[in-house]
C-alpha cells in the first residue's frame, strides 16, 4: 500500500513541476507563421493574444503573395480564439522556444520556405526561419497555429 502510495504521490509531483514549467514560459502576445515555396505563400497564420483572434489563409488556387502583407484581407478566415492559455501550452510543447533561428539546408535550391515572428508580451520577439529544413516538431506547430483554435 505505501508502494502505491508513494508511486501516486511521485506522479502528482511530476504533473505539477510540468504544470509549473509550464506557467513560467513568457506569455506569448502575436505569433505569425507563413510558409512558401517558389517565393508564394501557401499557408499563413496569426493569432493575437491580446484580441483572442486568429486570421488563417490558405492558398485555394493559385498562389498570388509573396509577403504576408500582400494578402488581402478577405483572403484571410477569421477566428475567434476560445482558450489562449491552452494553445499557449500546446505552442510551447512543440518546443519552438528552444528553436535555433535558421534551419537551412545548404544542399538543396528549390522546396519550401518556412518563418515563424513571435511578440511576447515583455516586448521581446524571436524569429525562427527555414528553407528546406526544419525543426522536429515544426509539422505539429504548424497544425496549432493552422487550427481553428
Amino acid at each position: 500500500m505505501k508502494k502505491i502510495g508513494l508511486g501516486i504521490f511521485s506522479v502528482i509531483i511530476v504533473i505539477a513541476t510540468i504544470h509549473s514549467l509550464i506557467y513560467k514560459q513568457k506569455r506569448i502576445e502575436k505569433i505569425y507563421y507563413q510558409n512558401s515555396s517558389f517565393g508564394y505563400i501557401y499557408l499563413a497564420s496569426e493569432i493575437d493574444f491580446t484580441k483572442n483572434i486568429g486570421r488563417r489563409y490558405t492558398v485555394s488556387n493559385k498562389p498570388e503573395y509573396r509577403t504576408f502583407e500582400e494578402i488581402d484581407t478577405e483572403a484571410f478566415s477569421i477566428i475567434k480564439i476560445k482558450n489562449s492559455k491552452k494553445i499557449q501550452e500546446k505552442l510551447y510543447k512543440t518546443g519552438f522556444s528552444h528553436w535555433k533561428n535558421d534551419y537551412v539546408n545548404p544542399n538543396i535550391f528549390d522546396g519550401y520556405q518556412w518563418s515563424v515572428t513571435i511578440h511576447y508580451e515583455d516586448g521581446t520577439t524571436k524569429y525562427i526561419r527555414g528553407s528546406n529544413d526544419k525543426p522536429i516538431k515544426l509539422d505539429e506547430f504548424e497544425k496549432i497555429v493552422m487550427s481553428d483554435v
